[in-house]
């Protein structure tokens, strides 16, 4: 093969092109016939002859793909390189090609064709090429499908391009190209229409192949126009394009097509009035057709590309009804029902009633708002008539049938097809069941008989079908049983409703429910979920009701450990233990005068029942405690539930296994082999129980929030602080909590893992928990081993859960007892001590957990006046630990990493890493996020009345022009004190400026959420050090350039570069007129010179600077907009900002301006005193002034 560019003919590029397409080619012979048609494509536009040549229509198609992809790029990168007249000759040639088309023309030569001529026209038109709509128009003319086809192409490449996609620059260009279509629309849209209407007329009369491709590729090109040109074009032509597109909904071949434009018609968005014509779609004819086309593709029950084309018609009817709400909602009753709507409410019944579940789903929104507008506006008879029906269906629609994977169904045929995972099918029907749930709550005002007779009968026949069937005690699966399906949805629907359901009638049923004898423990459980949504009607109810529900609850709990099931057992007993909580939640009052009673019994079974099932029964009747409202009382009881916690607690043996991490690893059996000792598991399971019940008056215990009770109860000390029941009790033993917590972080350093014993390597006894990495991964982990969970992973499990269990004792205490917990004296100097001590050496999820867990919620729940006692020692001494390790990683990721744009966790960069490695970097970057929350709480402002949003964009700050004409960063409007806290106004120097410097390094983190938290703290800090007169040029010169920095880092990213370039502004308009070491900071960057950088200070109105006569206005004075300062310091510095990999080798494809449209002068209204000559009194307007009138 020749490899010199001037011997390439076009039969040896023919060879060339059909050895790259070839799927028999050498690699050899690959490789050659690349380098000749890539030097083919870079001599081209020195080439033309050759390239003309191979245009030509007889050639192969495959060659001329190839030529008009070269001709492609020399518009793309050349066209301002060549001449005029080569211009001219390649919008000819291209012309002349598509007037030469023959009917057998493959599409993918059609395809490069349409694209050249839109690289044309994005170019040259309408400026240099005004007859481009007429050249078209006169290709159509000949009424050659082939033709039709390309400019019809042409037109949706056109529209995709430079309205939908936005992708032509520069702006000036774009909307000279977009001012131009928008006044070709009045001829180009019935253009579409009345070639569709030709096209569609002569497919039905011949059949041909080739018209359908042409009807087609028209329906796809106004499917691109429709979205968003205006509502009259689509209604031009006479009215013609909906009926049409109706019409043909019965075809086949064209219904996809037409039900898709139809589709983006009803989504349209914009004025409401504007919108009005689209009503035409609520014609007696159309809505006949829309429900005669339903009824077909019903018919057939298991073809996927029906149920596509049902889909989509199903979410044009649902667009249809949003239009139609719309509407309507605007105007009122004075709106013009159609007087099709009965028919279109049959049909949204009929779509209610399919069976698949993202058919049926977006009905509830619709049925929400046409119910609500009608009640809020006229009442229509068959509207209101339908609710009936409607709460029927929606119940049976509430089952979860028809899951994903079960073909057995039709249901779970479509799920197959519509979802790709069981997850995304769980998640979708959640998603229906709130919004069915809303339908009945609003349904609920004028429905209420109704949904209780509905609920009455829908329990009484699910109780005679279950006792039929299980009272023997048959099993049942509840994944496929239908009742335990129809249970469910049941429970679900009540529970929506439980706080209306107080109707009598409902007792009976309750008791029905109670007294069932069905023996199926799963049925059983799903029962007792119902009834406990009905709790809101035992204050109706007789005693003994209470009575028997008390009963059922114990006997529950009570169910022997040792049956069959056992699993299944121990679940309904938690259920009940549950549904106990539940009833003493709701109904604590009722329980007062009998709190001995359920004590004594509790008690008297604490043997037969599991531990954590006690302990659930204990948190209930602390619950009822906590009713009775007096403080020495509550105190008593939660003494008496965990003294002998305490007991056991103050053993010499306990005591001595947390004084360190060595005893603590003996005491555990990490020293020692697995399964070597059962009393190794005996320990560990006491340590986990004396955590929970401490866990049980924390989380449980309060008291009340009137101050008349609170004076009664005894809940005030001597200082005049409310003493809380569970602080009393525990805050005593509050050092020693603190002690077992470090010793269980000292559990996570590697230099005491070392020392267990070596049948615990570090990566399964430390490793982060299995739901944690499913999490994080998407999927289970490489490693992981369904057999694994031994008493390795035992140990493990108990490890983290004496870590959770630690920290959330402490989140209750500061949450509840605030004043008692955050006084204690040895809290603040222990959490420096741990922090300064663990930090460095944990692993990285025990690191995350002294961020998350423990510094995080204690600095959330600070009480104001406690701020500077707790938080101002952490500053000092954890706060640079922190920072340091995590400011570490993330320099380590640039540097293994230098051209990488920041990633989120949902990053396709993340899948490239090792496992290990993606788990480390979440854990780091939710350590990062929660850090910058933490810091975010107490040095801004976050009031009740003005609460500080969270994410808060500067932009929202900066986009807001002041009346007076003045920027937000120069107003003086903007104090100080509304950022920042008082906490911050009372720190020294030094620790102000290291938090300027944590906030602004921190910004440059590789991770997009850290950067939102950051900046919302770098400018009001730069601003409170600057007025106190703390900033330094060095300190300006630093906060500076970690923010070009960030820009270089993040600058691509729309979310971020705009809050990241406005505080950017900010501190550089703050900080230039004092310290001019900036401007030679900015003349560093590339594309920065003197005149530019002056120029730039003087349209942004820097002080100091000389003002532009550009910008000025007639009185000399002007003052930009924040935005358009920002877009001005944006253009000055785009060189600097990052790129995405994806887009740093990109060929710089560069549109050219062309001169502006001439646009018609607006003549100036003629002065009539001028007019007149002068003489006012010759003005009929004057003498009404006048005295004597």
């Amino acid at each position: 093969m020749m490899q010199t560019v001037s011997e390439i003919t076009p039969e040896i590029l023919k060879k060339a092109v059909i050895f790259c397409v070839s799927p028999t080619s050498t690699p050899q012979q690959r490789s050659e016939a690349y380098q000749i048609c890539e030097a083919f494509k870079q001599s081209s536009p020195q080439n033309t002859e050759l390239l003309y040549e191979i245009l030509k229509v007889d050639n192969d198609a495959r060659l001329r793909h190839f030529a008009f992809q070269v001709v492609e790029h020399v518009i793309k990168l050349n066209w301002n390189d060549i001449t005029a007249s080569s211009r001219y000759k390649i919008q000819n040639v291209c012309i002349t090609l598509l007037n030469q088309m023959l009917p057998s023309e493959p599409i993918y030569v059609k395809d490069t064709l349409a694209k050249c001529i839109v690289e044309i026209v994005k170019r040259e038109w309408p400026q240099q090429w005004p007859s481009f709509i007429d050249d078209m128009s006169v290709v159509c003319s000949f009424a050659q499908a082939q033709k039709t086809d390309t400019v019809m192409k042409v037109f949706l490449r056109l529209a995709e391009d430079v309205i939908i996609m936005n992708t032509v620059k520069p702006a000036q260009r774009r909307r000279d190209i977009q001012s131009a279509l928008m006044q070709a629309l009045p001829s180009i849209i019935p253009f579409f229409i009345k070639t569709l209407d030709q096209n569609i007329s002569t497919y039905h009369s011949t059949s041909d192949p080739t018209q359908l491709a042409v009807t087609k590729s028209t329906l796809q090109t106004i499917m691109g126009y429709v979205g968003w040109c205006n509502a009259s074009f689509v209604l031009s032509h006479n009215d013609l394009l909906i009926p049409l597109l109706i019409q043909n909904l019965t075809d086949v071949n064209l219904r996809m097509d037409c039900v898709e434009c139809l589709l983006v018609i009803t989504q349209r968005h914009g004025n409401p009035t504007a919108l009005s014509p689209l009503l035409s779609m609520f014609s007696e004819k159309s809505i006949l057709t829309f429900s005669a086309v339903i009824q077909q593709v019903m018919a057939v029950e298991r073809d996927p590309e029906s149920h596509d084309f049902m889909k989509r018609l199903g979410q044009t009817i649902v667009g249809m009804g949003e239009l139609l709400c719309i509407l309507w909602g605007k105007e009122g009753k004075g709106f013009q029902i159609p007087t099709a709507l009965p028919q279109y409410v049959q049909i949204l019944s009929v779509l209610t009633n399919h069976p698949s579940l993202f058919v049926f789903s977006p009905c509830y929104p619709i049925w929400f708002s046409l119910l609500k507008i009608n009640t809020q506006t006229q009442r229509l008879g068959f509207l209101s008539a339908v609710t009936t029906e409607l709460c029927t269906v929606s119940l049976r629609r509430l089952e979860k049938t028809g899951m994903y994977g079960d073909s057995s169904t039709l249901a779970g045929y479509f799920a197959t097809l519509d979802y790709d995972s069981m997850v995304n099918w769980i998640d979708h029907i959640h998603r229906a069941r709130s919004s069915m749930i809303i339908v009945f709550q609003y349904l609920w005002k004028d429905n209420s008989e109704h949904l209780v007779s509905l609920v009455v009968s829908s329990i009484k026949r699910l109780l005679e079908e279950t006792q039929l069937q299980y009272s023997g005690g048959n099993f049942c699966n509840k994944d496929t049983c239908p009742l335990y399906i129809q249970w469910d949805a049941l429970s679900f629907f009540t529970h929506a409703l439980s706080k209306e359901l107080t109707h009598p009638s409902l007792v009976d049923v309750l008791q029905l429910l109670l007294n069932s004898t069905v023996q199926e423990l799963q049925l059983q459980s799903i029962m007792l979920s119902v009834a406990s949504a009905l709790f809101y009607v035992i204050p109706h109810s007789p005693q003994a009701v209470l009575d028997l529900l008390l009963t059922k609850i114990i006997s529950n709990v009570q169910l022997s450990k040792n049956s069959h099931y056992a699993s299944q057992t121990y679940e309904l007993s938690r259920h009940a233990a549950a549904v106990f909580i539940k009833l003493m939640t709701i109904h604590p009052s009722l329980f007062t005068g009998r709190f001995e009673e359920l004590h004594t019994v509790i008690l008297n079974s604490k043997g037969d029942l599991d531990s954590r099932v006690y302990r659930l029964l204990t948190e209930g009747l602390v619950l009822v405690s906590n009713e009775m409202k007096n403080c020495d009382t509550q105190v008593q009881y939660i003494r008496g539930v965990i003294g002998p916690t305490l007991e056991k607690w103050s053993n010499p043996e306990v005591q001595q296994s947390f004084r360190s991490s060595l005893e603590m690893s003996r005491y555990i059996g990490l020293l020692s082999p697995p399964d070597t000792d059962p009393s190794f598991q005996a320990r560990r399971h006491q340590l986990q129980e004396f955590l929970r019940d401490f866990l049980v008056v924390t989380r449980r215990a309060s008291v009340p929030t009137d101050t008349n009770e609170l004076a009664r109860g005894g809940f005030y000390n001597e200082s005049g602080l409310v003493r809380t029941p569970s602080a009393i009790v525990v805050l005593p033993y509050m050092d020693g909590i603190l002690t077992c917590l470090s010793v269980t972080f000292d559990l996570f350093k590697e230099a005491v893992i070392k020392q267990f014993h070596p049948s615990y390597p570090p990566s399964t006894t430390h490793n982060i928990p299995y739901g944690e990495q499913v999490s994080v991964l998407g999927h289970k982990p490489a490693d992981f081993k369904p057999d694994a969970f031994n008493e390795i992973s035992s140990i493990q499990r108990h490890i983290l859960d004496y870590f959770d269990s630690f920290t959330q004792i402490l989140n209750h205490l500061s949450k509840n007892s605030p004043h008692e917990f955050y006084r204690h004296p040895n809290l603040s100097p222990f959490l420096s001590h741990l922090i300064v001590t663990h930090v460095a050496e944990v692993n990285t999820y025990a690191f995350k957990g002294i961020v998350k867990s423990v510094l995080r919620p204690l600095c959330l729940h600070c009480p104001r006046e406690y701020q500077a006692v707790f938080i101002a020692p952490l500053l000092t001494s954890a706060l640079p630990l922190i920072v340091d390790r995590l400011n570490k990683h993330w320099l380590r990721m640039r540097e293994q990493n230098p051209g990488v744009i920041p990633f989120s966790s949902d990053s396709q960069q993340m899948e490239e890493l090792p496992e290990a490695e993606i788990i480390e970097q979440e854990l780091l970057r939710v350590a990062s996020r929660d850090l910058l929350d933490m810091c975010n709480s107490f040095l801004l402002v976050c009031s009740e009345s003005r609460p500080r949003p969270v994410q808060k964009d500067v932009e929202v700050m900066a986009d807001v022009e002041m009346m007076d004409g003045t920027s937000p960063s120069t107003s003086e409007n903007v104090s100080l004190e509304d950022k920042l806290s008082d906490f911050v106004l009372g720190l020294p120097q030094e620790e102000v400026l290291y938090l300027l410097w944590f906030a602004t390094i921190s910004s440059c983190w590789l991770d997009s959420g850290t950067v939102h938290k950051a900046i919302d703290l770098v400018t009001p800090l730069v601003r409170y050090t600057h007025t106190s007169g703390w900033m330094t040029p060095d300190i300006a010169d630093q906060v500076t350039r970690t923010l070009l920095t960030c820009i270089h880092t993040h600058g691509k990213h729309d979310t971020i570069s705009t809050k990241v370039f406005s505080s950017l502004l900010i501190v550089y308009e703050m900080l230039r007129p004092t310290f001019g070491n900036l401007s030679q900071l900015m003349l560093e960057i590339p594309g920065v010179t003197v005149k530019r950088l002056n120029r730039f200070e003087a349209e942004i109105c820097l002080p100091g600077a000389k003002p532009s006569p550009k910008v000025a206005n007639s009185n000399g004075t002007y003052f930009p907009c924040f935005k358009k300062k920002r877009e001005l310091l944006r253009s000055m510095i785009v060189e600097i900002i990052g790129k995405d990999v994806s887009e740093q080798f990109k060929n710089n494809v560069v549109i050219r301006n062309l001169p502006p449209l001439i646009k018609k002068r607006i003549k100036k209204s003629e002065d009539i005193i001028a007019a007149s000559g002068g003489d006012k009194e010759s003005l009929g307007l004057c003498q009404m002034f006048q005295p004597s009138s």
